[in-house]
């Protein structure tokens, strides 16, 4: 009988111990974090719905944020004034409380963007993009309380580069001598 009882209770802890996910707490505005997120021109907070922000994580510790990747599904800002240059984590289903897969110690970053586009990624280059600062958070089991971004630092969107003075020169010759060659 006991050890029924000790085989039962090894398989229970197992299964337990498989189905424990760490989570960290996706919100740049909750006890020990305020880190509003700003428009290119470093004043204005972004608004609304035309920006979008992603948690990105990587297992461990790293200070290469190329080794990131991209977690939950990207938010929004806030709609009103008071809620401008924060990530809407709540409501209209939306849960803060991030998966980034077993609980332990993750490198975080926060990256933003304007538009329509569904990434980070896709957005580069073609709008407005910006990313925090890396920060390490313990990710926690499920009953423990979520971890916030403690750390996480304000940042702002950098505008897209045009393209320089000799580039666009540059561009113009080759059009002219390809319709020369004609």
């Amino acid at each position: 009988m006991l050890k029924k009882l000790i085989l039962t209770a090894a398989i229970v802890g197992l299964a337990a111990y498989t189905q424990a996910q760490g989570l960290i707490n996706f919100n740049n505005r909750v006890a020990g974090v305020a880190a509003p997120i700003f428009d290119t021109d470093g004043v204005t907070k972004l608004l609304g719905t035309a920006f979008s922000a992603q948690l990105y994580v990587y297992a461990g510790t790293t200070t290469a944020d190329s080794l990131l990747t991209a977690v939950g599904s990207p938010v929004t800002f806030g709609t009103t004034t008071s809620a401008s240059g924060y990530v809407l984590t709540s409501g209209a289903g939306i849960d803060p409380a991030v998966n980034v897969g077993a609980p332990g110690i993750y490198t975080v970053q926060v990256r933003a963007w304007a538009g329509p586009a569904t990434s980070y990624e896709t957005a580069f280059n073609v709008t407005e993009c910006g990313k925090s600062n890396l920060i390490q958070v313990n990710a926690a089991a499920s009953p423990t309380p979520t971890p916030n971004l403690t750390g996480l630092q304000s940042f702002s969107l950098t505008a897209v580069p045009e393209p320089s003075t000799i580039a666009l020169g540059v561009m113009g010759l080759s059009v002219l001598l390809f319709r020369r060659r004609k």
